[in-house]
């Protein structure tokens, strides 16, 4: 093969080269950003799960509450259930804020009032102060069945932003995934055409090599005398003794 045609099929293998290595170069850092997204996706979700977690966990205990308020059984994380159990409801009333506040003023009140009328030591007396004393914790009752409700929305509402997060970081890392199983294929037929290129460069490189030599085969007829349109059978040939040229051949 001439310098020329070496020199064309050289030229051919390396652009095709350099294509098949920038494909795999680009192909490879679309995964690579893909996955780094994917990682921040991650990484903000578990932030926003734990960031939410108190609620979640606030929720889940209230709703334990109010199951055992009303005498129903308790859910466990994993969806089993426990057997409804009867706390000390007059010590957890008790402890509530304000109520011994508001039962000791309440009760000095009835004193006072029963005090007034001569009925202190009286039936009546212990009777009122009883009325005063259910009447008291029926309304902290209410109210802590109120909270309990309120922590059990919190927790729900908490439940479900996270669910939310987690629904979108799981849609944005599938779509980063399909981003970068194109860019690899992407990648992938890049080379391909590369390499159909790099063949497609070499075969004309062959084919501008046999012009060449068709071409330097006329040059050597014309230099010897012979024309083109000769036939192929004439052939030439010097004599050592004559030093002349003698044409010979033919039917």
């Amino acid at each position: 093969m001439s310098a020329i045609a070496a020199a064309i099929a050289g030229a051919a293998v390396v652009a095709a080269g350099a294509t098949v290595y920038s494909s795999d170069k680009a192909a490879s850092a679309q995964k690579s950003a893909a996955n780094q997204a994917n990682l921040t996706q991650s990484q903000q979700y578990a932030q926003t799960r734990e960031d939410q977690t108190p609620w979640r966990v606030s929720g889940g205990n209230a709703v334990n509450a109010l199951d055992q308020f009303y005498g129903l059984p308790t859910v466990n994380a994993d969806g089993t259930t426990n057997a409804a159990s009867t706390p000390d409801y007059n010590q957890i009333l008790s402890n509530l804020p304000g109520y011994q506040f508001q039962q000791q003023q309440g009760n000095q009140a009835v004193q006072r009032n029963l005090a007034a009328s001569g009925l202190l030591q009286s039936g009546a007396a212990g009777k009122a102060l009883q009325t005063y004393g259910q009447g008291l914790a029926s309304n902290y009752a209410t109210q802590y069945a109120n909270g309990l409700q309120s922590l059990a929305g919190l927790g729900q509402t908490s439940t479900q932003a996270t669910g939310v997060a987690g629904m979108n970081a799981a849609n944005q890392i599938s779509s980063n995934q399909i981003y970068a199983g194109n860019a690899q294929a992407s990648g992938y037929v890049g080379q391909a055409n590369a390499i159909n290129a790099g063949l497609s460069g070499l075969s004309g490189a062959y084919g501008q090599y046999q012009q060449y030599q068709q071409q330097q085969y006329r040059n050597n007829y014309n230099n010897l005398g012979f024309t083109p349109d000769m036939p192929a059978y004439m052939s030439y040939t010097e004599p050592e003794s004559s030093g002349t040229t003698t044409y010979y051949g033919g039917p």
